[in-house]
């Protein structure tokens, strides 16, 4: 199966550990993106608020893989490397149950589009292109799909227009601030969330969160974290 992600050339660290996590189980697809596109929010809200880039991808994605499944994410995911061909059958497996399967936020009851199965047809490319239609630069991708999938439940006429869809199991596909040790020997992949700030500080703290996991010793650590400018 193809896995998509994108990143930015100063987020090698991430593009690399995906690399060397899934190269032998994923047929994987590096989007590479410059900085500047991403245009990231350093006011109040999600660092996200304000940039399509991620919507306007997925729907590339879809475009070119009509008819398969496709796992598309962010690059800043932490694998658990002893259950990478157990998370090649899981995905293998829920491709077959909905059209999207999203990372559940675990903090409320929102899904995460930061690490996502998509099934490559008419009704998902629909969906993701009214997301995208809906999109202006007060807003934030996420919520816009949060939004568009509760109101799916007024589409009662369209029913062929919507999309089927569920979540990965909390415990294999972990969301959060913090790494949550309980599954710790169970889990296949770790989304982080960070606070808004610079591109500098978003860095530092996730490579702290990492380091916090003990995902990173403390010279990486040291080796990794950035000055502010």
């Amino acid at each position: 199966m193809k896995w998509y992600y994108f990143f930015t050339p100063d987020y090698e660290f991430w593009h690399r550990h995906i690399q060397e996590s899934l190269n032998d189980h994923f047929t994987l697809v590096s989007l590479e993106i410059e900085p500047s596109s991403l245009r990231l929010n350093e006011g109040p809200g999600h660092h996200f608020k304000g940039c399509p880039v991620k919507l306007d991808l997925v729907i590339e994605c879809i475009q070119a893989n009509i008819g398969d499944s496709i796992v598309f994410s962010d690059s800043t995911l932490h694998f658990n490397r002893t259950r990478v061909q157990e998370l090649a059958e899981y995905v293998q497996e829920l491709a077959e149950r909905a059209d999207l399967i999203f990372a559940d936020n675990r903090i409320d009851k929102d899904v995460n589009i930061g690490v996502m199965l998509i099934r490559c047809n008419r009704r998902t490319l629909r969906f993701w292109k009214r997301v995208r239609a809906g999109f202006s630069r007060n807003q934030w991708d996420q919520q816009l799909v949060n939004d568009a999938l509760a109101a799916q439940g007024s589409l009662a006429s369209l029913m062929r227009s919507r999309v089927s869809w569920t979540t990965f199991d909390s415990s294999r596909v972990i969301c959060g601030y913090q790494f949550d040790e309980a599954c710790r020997d169970g889990f296949f992949v770790f989304k982080q969330f960070i606070h808004p700030g610079s591109r500098t500080s978003n860095w530092n703290e996730r490579i702290m969160a990492l380091n916090r996991s003990g995902f990173i010793d403390n010279r990486k650590l040291a080796d990794l974290l950035r000055a502010e400018s």
